[in-house]
């Protein structure tokens, strides 16, 4: 059995999904009641074969690891694991951290940069820079793709939205059919969605709280039933709203 412990920016059913009268109406509506037809029915996705059950939503079978992952964002084969709910912060640090190093590198590099007037006679630029341009063509993309990562993933991070459902979209993944781009069915705004990033989803943060005992239990997220395009409130709704829209 698992527990709910998160949901989405929309509103849902606070049934808890056990049983049939339990589970979600399926029924996505947009501000104004126009309805757009059935979703989804209940907190799992479809039958996993691959795992025998089905697992929560927001989950993906990762086909190189062979085994669901709650809340999948992507498998990274730099670190040779799948990034989920569990590890999604710590990838975000990792991210960054990796992103400085490489800057640091890069400006050790350019420190090495001999000009042109310092040069002697005897020598030419290129056999005092030979290093530095080598070393600038493997490090130089390294530093902006490691930016461009944590861009990306600080993002994803504010939306509480993941890099599977942001690739996919509606029109591949079943439990966003009906949503348009900026609508993030699951966000709580910008302080929950960073709560959640941080602290009720990554394993990291029961050894903050010393917590280490207690089973974990993936979150159950909800199927949307409304999203609220134009509200006055952008802060909970900084994408899209009455004042402005990002999509």
């Amino acid at each position: 059995e698992m527990r709910t412990r998160g949901g989405g920016n929309s509103e849902h059913d606070d049934n808890d999904g056990g049983s049939e009268e339990g589970n979600l109406e399926g029924r996505l509506t947009w501000h104004g009641g126009a309805e757009l037809g059935p979703t989804y029915k209940g907190y799992l996705r479809k039958q996993c074969f691959e795992c025998g059950y089905a697992p929560p939503l927001r989950s993906h079978h990762c086909k190189v690891c062979n085994r669901c992952v709650a809340t999948f964002d992507h498998h990274c084969f730099f670190i040779n694991t799948c990034i989920g709910e569990r590890n999604h912060c710590r990838f975000l640090v990792y991210c960054a951290a990796q992103a400085a190093a490489c800057w640091v590198a890069v400006s050790i590099i350019n420190s090495g940069h001999v000009q042109a007037k310092h040069i002697p006679a005897s020598s030419t630029w290129l056999e005092k820079n030979g290093m530095v341009i080598v070393s600038s063509l493997f490090v130089w993309p390294l530093a902006l793709f490691s930016t461009v990562m944590f861009i990306i993933h600080s993002f994803l991070a504010i939306s509480n939205t993941t890099t599977f459902e942001v690739s996919g979209g509606s029109d591949n993944i079943d439990y966003l059919k009906g949503t348009k781009e900026c609508d993030l069915p699951f966000s709580k705004g910008l302080d929950g969605n960073m709560k959640l990033f941080c602290c009720a989803r990554d394993k990291a943060w029961s050894y903050v709280t010393g917590d280490t005992e207690s089973k974990w239990t993936p979150i159950v997220w909800r199927a949307p039933k409304r999203i609220v395009r134009d509200s006055e409130d952008w802060w909970e709704h900084p994408w899209e709203n009455k004042y402005w829209s990002c999509c």
